[in-house]
């Protein structure tokens, strides 16, 4: 398959070039088999309109709630969260709450955060606790889930210890990530993750830690925060000030119907939107590499010899070594230094791959009108050198932005734009006379592919995965 566009509608002879191929052709450096993949099944997709009743309607977020997010593996937090035994988060996600505790030096678990008595959640914020305590009248269970202590335990005769066991979701990790699944016969989560860890045994994402943790509630559907970061072609009107190091209409797209919860765009890096490539310098496109390279204010230059997306991955190897207190990356592809290469695991995971850092979540929050969109900064662990510790969650308040989430620095205000556009997309969707959403075919299929496994779920049929 690597090299194959498949079963596209599209006139592959208009795209813009260089394709991300062509740029992988022209590395110095020996390119991973995985960034050749080059698959697009947009072709054997659905080419119909998308109601707007599935971001507007209160009862299809039921159906959602009900069909989908019950059924599906979902990252609740990374490993380092939870150092000693005792340790929990909780997780919150539509109606349901789950506490991810470590049970053991070796072991995790995910209860639901109900008390077995009168129903009160057991855990309100994350912690660290001895036993699992219930604040309305006492009722106590083991951090490995078995029941401790009833209060006037002579009148529940009708208890049985062995029955009354905090009850469990699924849980499993992989990549120094935690994942839950609450349905009690879903599939292992190796084989829901599809080749995603095939993809990724390169970079390592075990050996990352959480340095930043940052949240903010978004007043529209969580399918419309989650599908502005699955294109890339918004970035003309979204983020323009970007356009000359970045080729938006030259990303490739790989979705494949034989892998419902699994696709990815790769965004190249270091050469300008065919949309301005005629109107920007070189000295223009150094200018946006160094603001987004974080090295704004110095006074760089593309040695004779090198293209720019040389001298780009050339400087982001140079900062890798210097905040890894030393890692060789010497062997590393440009494309692996710079490019965005995004990861979508269904429903709302995004990882950056490569060395990049960035990973994204998103969750429906109170109501089918509200989401919450999250943002980590994992970067590597330096060697021979103490790891930090795990960044607290910085839930923003209500009315701020990234912006005001100085820990994120130039990301913030890069974040904020598409923020602009999803309360108004939400509205706009209200008030909108067709009813219905037109996608584009090839730089809109990973929506189109998205759609189409969580209309498996809402069917009750969810999807099957290789």
């Amino acid at each position: 398959m690597a090299g194959a566009l498949k079963e596209s509608r599209q006139n592959v002879s208009e795209r813009p070039t260089p394709s991300y191929q062509d740029l992988l052709d022209m590395e110095e450096r020996p390119v991973p088999e995985t960034l050749r993949e080059n698959y697009n099944e947009c072709g054997r997709l659905n080419s119909e309109d998308i109601t707007v009743d599935r971001y507007l309607s209160p009862e299809y977020y039921r159906l959602e709630v009900d069909q989908m997010w019950s059924h599906v593996w979902q990252m609740a937090c990374r490993v380092e969260q939870l150092p000693n035994v005792g340790d929990y988060i909780v997780y919150n996600v539509a109606d349901y709450s789950l506490i991810i505790v470590r049970s053991a030096p070796d072991e995790i678990k995910a209860y639901y955060n109900s008390c077995l008595h009168r129903g009160r959640m057991l855990c309100e914020s994350d912690g660290h606790v001895r036993m699992f305590r219930c604040k309305f009248h006492g009722f106590t269970w083991e951090i490995d889930g078995r029941l401790r202590f009833v209060p006037g335990r002579w009148d529940f005769a009708h208890i049985k210890d062995e029955d009354f066991r905090l009850p469990e979701a699924k849980a499993g990790t992989w990549g120094g990530f935690v994942f839950i699944n609450m349905d009690p016969n879903a599939r292992p989560l190796e084989e829901y993750l599809s080749i995603l860890p095939r993809h990724f045994e390169r970079w390592n994402f075990e050996d990352r830690f959480l340095a930043v943790h940052v949240g903010v509630i978004i007043p529209a559907n969580w399918k419309v925060a989650t599908e502005a970061f699955l294109e890339t072609w918004h970035v003309m009107m979204t983020h323009p000030q970007v356009m000359p190091f970045t080729g938006e209409f030259n990303s490739q797209y790989d979705v494949r119907t034989d892998l419902p919860h699994y696709s990815r765009l790769s965004i190249p890096m270091g050469i300008p939107s065919p949309v301005v490539k005629d109107q920007v310098s070189e000295k223009d496109i150094v200018e946006v590499m160094k603001w987004m390279l974080g090295r704004t204010g110095e006074d760089l230059a593309v040695p004779p010899g090198m293209t720019i997306r040389q001298y780009a991955a050339q400087l982001s190897r140079e900062r890798a070594t210097q905040t890894t207190n030393g890692r060789d990356f010497s062997k590393v592809t440009d494309s692996e230094m710079i490019d965005a290469i995004v990861y979508f695991t269904f429903p709302n995971l995004i990882l950056w791959g490569g060395y990049s850092n960035l990973v994204y979540r998103y969750r429906p929050w109170r109501d089918h009108e509200h989401a919450l969109m999250e943002v980590m900064l994992l970067p590597l662990r330096p060697i021979d050198a103490p790891t930090p510790p795990p960044a607290p969650f910085h839930l923003l308040p209500e009315g701020q932005t990234f912006s005001d989430a100085t820990e994120l620095g130039g990301f913030g205000p890069f974040f904020d734009q598409d923020l602009g556009n999803m309360e108004w997309v939400q509205k706009g969707m209200k008030a909108s006379h067709k009813r219905s959403l037109t996608l584009a075919d090839y730089q809109e299929s990973q929506i189109r592919h998205f759609n189409r496994t969580l209309d498996g779920y809402i069917s009750g049929k969810p999807p099957a995965t290789r």
